[in-house]
């Protein structure tokens, strides 16, 4: 073996580096290129000089995004498809709608991710019509057992108005619909606030279920915020003078009303004020849900027609042996002779009562603490009644389960005047507990 200087070593290897070839070494490649989208938000354009270069000032003629200095994809301006491939970075436009990019962007990443494991590309997301989409979601709910009210009201919403502003705004299917396009619809609802927040909570349902259907790839509805209420009614309840007042007025009531349906308003009153119950569920009480105790006493139990809730309550003897003794064509019931299997009629038969309550109104001529008139109607005896409970010292859950609510909040949320009044007074009781333990405290001290 040749044995080699230390110049021939260095030489020999700076040969042999020299006869390799040059790698040069970047970022390492991804296995999955990464789809982000990107928003070219446009800028104020002040025109162009005489050489076809754009303007950076003088006079405004097109406003430009007021996101520019943004990252937010949100607006309506070109958006585009970036992602690194083979050492390079590619572009793709992708419209100007923000779900439609995001959709384009997970079909790609997905056919990145299949040629990466070596599967077929996979097919290319079907838009969905926001007709069919409609009519998948209101398929689910008669599937889901929604009554025939609340479909139609649906129907009114989605397949009527929903349906009348895309056609409007040029929107065909469902995921072109935006949160800027929800906003502008909500714009023109019409009604109270009331209304409108009952339309919204419809809206957000409608979008959120096609987001788990998979229909859209982001909810747009979920970024609408709360209506604010502030033309909401007070509670109303009624001072025991002017229940009396109310009770001694159904003599006067004329018109088409009979003795018998005067014995039957005066029961239905007395029953709903010493209850709670709502009207809809007092007139069409059966009489097995009517029961007599040993002390005399009656128990009420029936099931909310609005809430499907279960309600207890109880009947003092007077109120309970006045409903016994009514007079009734069907002897199931205390106060119709059938319930109506369709809602519209049913509708029908309790807006009659409502007739009755307010001819009663007219009759009763009620006037507030200020000397004003005040209207009277059915849910003010509701009403009484939980202000009752609640200056009992019954508690807000109690008070919930009697009034047959879904949830302790909505007791809260409607009667939180009366629940301040109890509060005051239970202060007041507790300061006098405080000091007639003092006092007696002073008197053992001078006592020894």
């Amino acid at each position: 073996m040749e044995t080699l200087t230390v110049d021939q070593g260095k030489e020999q290897l700076e040969r042999s580096i020299a006869a390799q070839p040059l790698i040069r070494r970047g970022k390492r490649a991804r296995a999955v290129p990464v789809v982000n989208v990107r928003t070219e938000h446009r800028k104020d354009y002040y025109g162009v000089d005489e050489n076809g270069k754009r303007l950076k000032s003088g006079t405004l003629t097109t406003k430009g995004c007021k996101w520019t200095d943004s990252t937010r994809n949100s607006c309506s301006c070109p958006k585009l498809l970036i992602w690194s491939e083979g050492g390079k970075r590619h572009k793709e436009a992708a419209g100007n709608d923000e779900e439609e990019a995001y959709r384009r962007a997970r079909a790609k990443q997905a056919n990145f991710q299949a040629i990466a494991e070596g599967k077929p590309e996979p097919e290319k997301i079907t838009r969905v019509t926001i007709a069919d989409a409609i009519e998948q979601f209101l398929q689910t709910k008669r599937d889901e057992g929604y009554k025939e009210k609340s479909i139609g009201k649906l129907v009114v919403w989605f397949e009527k108005r929903l349906v009348e502003f895309a056609n409007c705004n040029g929107l065909r299917y469902i995921n072109e619909i935006t949160l800027t396009h929800l906003e502008q619809w909500r714009s023109e609802w019409k009604g109270e606030a009331s209304t409108k927040i009952k339309a919204q909570s419809r809206v957000k349902g409608f979008f959120k279920w096609c987001y788990e259907h998979d229909l859209i790839i982001k909810d747009p509805a979920k970024g609408l915020r709360k209506i604010k209420n502030n033309d909401r009614k007070p509670t109303l309840a009624l001072a025991d003078e002017q229940f009396e007042q109310v009770l001694n007025a159904i003599s006067k009531v004329n018109g088409e009303s009979t003795p018998e349906q005067r014995k039957k308003l005066r029961a239905l009153i007395l029953l709903m004020r010493w209850s709670g119950l709502a009207i809809k569920d007092a007139v069409t009480l059966e009489r097995t849900k009517l029961q007599e105790d040993e002390d005399g006493w009656y128990r009420v139990f029936l099931r909310r027609a609005k809430t499907g809730v279960d309600v207890f309550c109880t009947i003092s003897p007077e109120i309970g042996r006045e409903l016994v003794v009514l007079e009734n064509d069907n002897p199931r019931y205390f106060f119709v002779s059938g319930i109506p299997t369709k809602e519209a009629q049913l509708d029908n038969l309790i807006k009659k009562w409502g007739d009755l309550f307010r001819k009663l109104s007219k009759a009763a001529a009620l006037k507030d603490e200020n000397g004003n008139a005040m209207d009277f109607h059915s849910h003010m005896l509701r009403d009484t009644f939980a202000q009752w409970c609640f200056l009992n010292d019954l508690s807000t859950e109690d008070v919930a389960a009697l009034l047959g609510h879904s949830n302790i909040q909505i007791t809260q949320q409607h009667y939180a005047p009366f629940m301040i009044a109890r509060q005051k007074r239970l202060t007041i009781r507790v300061k006098e507990a405080h000091q007639k333990s003092l006092r007696a405290a002073a008197a053992a001290i001078g006592l020894r």
